[in-house]
């Protein structure tokens, strides 16, 4: 008995140190995250509220008066890492915009999650499929909300050379989150 109580206290040691070495980790890994995070111009477009029409429907400039150019729906890769809801890209008075619908929504917990504009890959799980060389993706910046609409802006050029999916990206630990595969 007095064996097994010697074992079980030094695997409780064992555990409270790895605990601890991985909290510090952790919030290591965030705080650079953060830091990083600052260096990548963020391309969030600010939304206008819909204005009121005299008979009191709202009207939505971009829905009405936009060209959209390819759409997707973002996929649920594993139960941590998933968004869900339709994106487009759009031209606006001459912009090109990556537009996250009213219907978007991503995992709250996420941290330091950046939107990306990629070629289409094998976009697989969470830990596959993206490649992340430099010039196989664009970031668009820091995801401005966890849900609801948001835009960034993008150039021709990189619709034409990347333009093939959006992917919620973190980049604390270089985890995809989902991504919505263009059409």
């Amino acid at each position: 008995m007095n064996k097994n109580i010697k074992i079980l206290l030094g695997s409780l040691i064992v555990l409270a140190i790895g605990g601890g070495a991985f909290g510090y980790w952790y919030n290591n890994q965030l705080a650079q995250s953060r830091i990083n995070a600052t260096k990548t111009p963020s391309r969030a477009v600010s939304s206008m509220p819909n204005k009121e029409s005299s008979s009191g429907m709202s009207s939505n400039k971009t829905e009405d008066s936009n060209l959209i150019l390819k759409t997707g729906t973002f996929t649920k890769l594993d139960p941590l890492h998933y968004a869900s809801g339709n994106v487009k890209i759009i031209k606006d008075s001459g912009n090109l915009l990556v537009e996250f619908q009213d219907n978007f929504a991503t995992n709250p917990d996420g941290p330091d999650l950046h939107v990306w504009l990629v070629k289409k890959q094998a976009l697989g799980g969470a830990v596959a499929g993206v490649d992340t060389s430099v010039g196989s993706y664009v970031d668009l910046g820091v995801l401005t909300k966890f849900s609801g609409k948001q835009s960034y802006s993008i150039k021709q050029s990189e619709l034409d050379s990347n333009g093939y999916a959006v992917v919620i990206w973190c980049q604390a630990f270089n985890v995809q989150f989902s991504n919505a595969v263009l059409n």
